[in-house]
């Protein structure tokens, strides 16, 4: 799926993502599941191999190896040979396919731990959570390998230890995310592990702290994708009031414009922590509203949002 801000560029983004992962994970779950889980950890591990490899290299083919593994920009087209009267001149792919595919083929094939016995899944998401840290801590301070090595105005590069304590923090933690690379995948799914071990418990009704958690973050993991599509426009529209009560420009929040500075958009840590929180209990009604729908209706389609 692409989105289309202000008639001069479309995006492709997270949906653009998901929708071509699943459909080459429509043609992988015919084969073993072993397979399936060999080709997604080999995307996954292996892909920073092709980072040498230029979108320039493949000439005319250029774009095709910017949508499968390099983030930027395609284009310009003649916009009426795509989109009719729609003045979109360019595109930006923004999370390119071949890391994400295998991110969901492996996914798919972490199903068959999660129907394991709870004592079985949890030594093996404890054992898989901390080989991911300790593998992205050697990686990352030894810059071997899983990061791209030449940072630019987009990119992130190698650690170099900084001036202060937080900034070198700052900096181990710089791992880059398009596309994701093999340090950015340990360091984001490794936690996952551990707290999906930490929080696993079969008995929802349970009480105490660890189940009240679990039952709260498995409402938003039971409507994942109508939690998504919420919260892009919830949070755009609080951007927006913040923008009027802070007595900020809207034209680059309304536009999406690029050419103008952001700077006066700054906002401190804690603040943007606060809003991203917000949000999260926000929507926590209407996952809450859409989830017992699903519990009520079994249309087909409901199973994929």
């Amino acid at each position: 799926m692409w989105i289309i801000f202000p008639l001069w560029v479309g995006i492709y983004s997270v949906l653009w993502m998901f929708g071509w992962s699943m459909i080459a994970l429509s043609a992988m779950v015919k084969l073993p599941l072993k397979w399936i889980a060999a080709m997604g950890a080999a995307l996954m591990f292996l892909h920073n191999l092709a980072d040498p490899i230029t979108p320039v290299q493949f000439g005319h083919l250029a774009w095709l190896w910017t949508l499968l593994h390099v983030s930027g920009g395609i284009g310009p087209f003649p916009p009426h040979l795509l989109f009719g009267r729609i003045p979109i001149n360019s595109f930006y792919s923004s999370y390119p396919l071949i890391p994400w595919m295998g991110v969901m083929a492996a996914g798919y094939a972490f199903g068959a731990v999660m129907k394991q016995p709870i004592s079985s899944r949890r030594r093996a998401l404890l054992w898989l959570g901390t080989a991911s840290i300790v593998l992205f801590i050697l990686l990352r301070t030894t810059n071997v390998y899983g990061n791209p090595h030449a940072p630019d105005q987009f990119t992130c590069g190698d650690f170099h230890r900084q001036t202060t304590l937080a900034n070198t923090v700052i900096a181990f933690l710089d791992t880059e995310k398009y596309p994701p690379s093999l340090q950015f995948l340990l360091m984001t799914l490794g936690p996952g592990f551990l707290a999906l071990a930490a929080l696993d418990n079969p008995r929802t009704g349970a009480q105490g702290l660890q189940s009240r958690i679990a039952r709260f973050f498995l409402l938003y993991g039971r409507v994942p994708l109508f939690y998504y599509v919420l919260h892009v426009y919830l949070i755009h529209a609080l951007a927006i009031v913040v923008s009027l009560v802070s007595r900020q420009p809207l034209d680059s929040l309304l536009r999406l414009n690029f050419s103008r500075p952001w700077t006066s958009y700054s906002h401190g840590l804690s603040f943007v922590y606060a809003m991203w929180i917000a949000v999260v209990l926000i929507l926590y009604l209407p996952c809450r509203w859409f989830m017992e729908l699903k519990r009520r209706r079994h249309n087909w389609w409901l199973q994929y949002i």
